[in-house]
C-alpha cells in the first residue's frame, strides 16, 4: 500500500514564481516541500494532529522529548484556544475599525476616496489589515491636505 498520495494543484503564475522564490532563497529546493510545510503549519493552526505513523509528522526542530519539541506541542494545543477565545474580541475589532473607516469616508463622500476604496479593499496582494491600514492612511492624508488648502 502506498504510503503517500499526489494532490494537484491549480495557481497562478505570480504565485508559482513566489513560492519558487521562498524554496531557493531558504535552501529547500522543491517546490512540493515549501507547499508541504505550509499545508502542514495550517493544520497545526488549527489544532489538527497527525498520527505518529504518518509520513508527514515530525516533530519541530527537535527529536521527541527535547524542549522545542515540548514547546512546540504546548503552542500547537494552545493555537485553537487562542483563536476560539479571541474570535469574538476579533470580530469586533473588525468591525469597529472598518466601521470608523466607512463612516470617515461617506462622511467626507469624496470620488477620489472612494476610488482608493476600491483599489484598496479589492487588492489581493495585501491583507485585509494592510488594507484598511492604507485605507486609513488615504483618508488621513486627504484630511491633511484639504486643511492645508483651506488655510
Amino acid at each position: 500500500m502506498k504510503r503517500t498520495q499526489s494532490v494537484a494543484l491549480r495557481i497562478s503564475l505570480p504565485v508559482k514564481k513566489a513560492l519558487i522564490h521562498i524554496a531557493e532563497q531558504d535552501g529547500r529546493g522543491e517546490l512540493s516541500t515549501v507547499l508541504l510545510e505550509a499545508v502542514l503549519k495550517y493544520l497545526a493552526d488549527r489544532g489538527v494532529e497527525l498520527p505518529r505513523d504518518c509520513p508527514e509528522y515530525r516533530e519541530l526542530e527537535s527529536a521527541e522529548g527535547g524542549a522545542n519539541a515540548a514547546l512546540a506541542e504546548l503552542m500547537a494545543k494552545a493555537v485553537p484556544v487562542a483563536r476560539r477565545r479571541s474570535s469574538g474580541w476579533g470580530r469586533e475589532h473588525a468591525v469597529s475599525r472598518f466601521g470608523s473607516v466607512w463612516a470617515k469616508l461617506e462622511a467626507i463622500d469624496a470620488p477620489r476616496l472612494y476610488n482608493d476604496a476600491y483599489e484598496i479593499f479589492s487588492d489581493a496582494k495585501r491583507t485585509p489589515r494592510e488594507r484598511i491600514r492604507a485605507m486609513e492612511f488615504r483618508i488621513e492624508s486627504y484630511e491633511r491636505k484639504t486643511r492645508e488648502i483651506e488655510t
